[in-house]
């Protein structure tokens, strides 16, 4: 009988992350996922590392911290694959709609610890120079250490180096027990039975699926995003953060996004949200408007929690069962340094502080 040291539930950002944080502490993991194909597994084309969030420009949560570990993973996909093209140094560009935003951009810089030279603004003809195709900014905020990841790619590397790893992935479903021990035994429908010390609950939207965690404000957003290809070679390089996101891929591909659909639970591509996102990127990009085709169409359901950080930690009642989810709008800039955090805890007994941890909201429970 197969006895992994955890089992996690999810091969997204939060699954992965976690997954390689417990295979590099010399650990025995496996991955249940019942969509995820090690050849090739469909995902979003692309999106963005922005530590600059929402329409104040707020520094984000242990920003400097989750920077250096998702390019630190990121580098090593690039190394292990011999892909280069999993990221995109593009820099962020924040342009600034209207006054109001201008001024709101303007005070960020000052209002935050932000890491030497990650922050700038800049005047709206330099802003025209960086994107010819933006409508009369009013300067705009410049990151320079924002960049893109080709998600698609990036995570099929991701699944590939776990294997490589030593990782188990099955995409069986399991019946699981608890034992006396407080470890869990897991039955698959054609009897397959392993043992696990750990299970760990990173399945994204699919977390609220276990019925332990219900206690867990967990909230679903739902987000389309819309592909194109421009009639012309695009003049610019740099991703574009406003009202969403505007991301260059090849000569001539954009992505552009998000939507924010509360409490859906459905991957229904919808017309409505396709003209939002239309609304959103010629209101920004008019010039674009009869120069580009739609060539795709993508949902996914993002998770988030009241503070707007993952949850993170062991179930107060069932020590052997934890979660990792909740990354929200800021999954790939998160994930791996949270799943150290998880990771520490897991295997080192190391505390996670209260905002992350799950206990937070057991205290009736405990």
């Amino acid at each position: 009988m197969p006895h992994y040291f955890a089992t996690v539930y999810g091969a997204g950002l939060a699954g992965c992350a976690i997954a390689n944080y417990l295979l590099n502490a010399g650990k025995s993991v496996l991955i249940v996922d019942p969509r995820v194909d090690l050849d090739g597994t469909p995902g979003p084309p692309a999106a963005l590392v922005n530590p600059a969030m929402g329409r104040y420009a707020k520094l984000s949560w242990e920003a400097e911290a989750c920077h250096a570990a998702i390019r630190e993973r990121a580098f090593e996909l690039m190394q292990f694959s011999g892909q280069t093209d999993l990221i995109a140094e593009t820099g962020v560009l924040r342009p600034a709609i209207n006054e109001d935003l201008a001024v709101n951009f303007k005070a960020a810089i000052d209002a935050h610890d932000w890491p030497e030279g990650w922050i700038s603004w800049i005047d709206a003809d330099e802003t025209l120079q960086r994107v010819p195709t933006l409508d009369q900014p009013h300067g705009a905020l410049f990151l320079p250490h924002g960049f893109t990841v080709y998600v698609e790619k990036y995570q099929n590397a991701y699944r590939k180096l776990l294997a490589f790893k030593g990782a188990t992935f099955t995409t069986k479903e399991f019946i699981r027990k608890e034992l006396p021990n407080g470890q869990y035994e897991l039955k698959s429908s054609s009897g397959e039975v392993h043992t696990s010390e750990n299970i760990i609950v990173a399945a994204g939207s699919g977390s609220l699926d276990f019925p332990e965690f219900s206690e867990v404000p967990l909230h679903r957003v739902k987000g389309q995003i819309a592909t194109f290809e421009a009639d012309h070679d695009l003049d610019w390089e740099i991703a574009v953060s406003a009202m969403g996101y505007i991301l260059r891929m090849g000569a001539r591909g954009i992505v552009a996004g998000s939507t924010y659909e509360h409490n859906q639970n459905n991957l229904d591509l919808t017309e409505q949200a396709y003209q939002q996102i239309l609304y959103k990127m010629f209101k920004i990009m008019p010039s674009l408007s009869g120069k580009i085709i739609k060539t795709g169409q993508q949902a996914g359901i993002r998770v988030t929690t009241p503070n707007k950080l993952p949850v993170i930690g062991r179930h107060p009642n069932h020590p052997g069962l934890s979660i990792y989810t909740a990354l929200g709008s800021k999954g790939l800039l998160f994930s791996e340094h949270v799943a150290a955090i998880l990771g520490e805890h897991l295997v080192n007994d190391a505390p996670i502080s209260d905002d992350l941890d799950v206990k937070r909201y057991f205290v009736k429970s405990i």
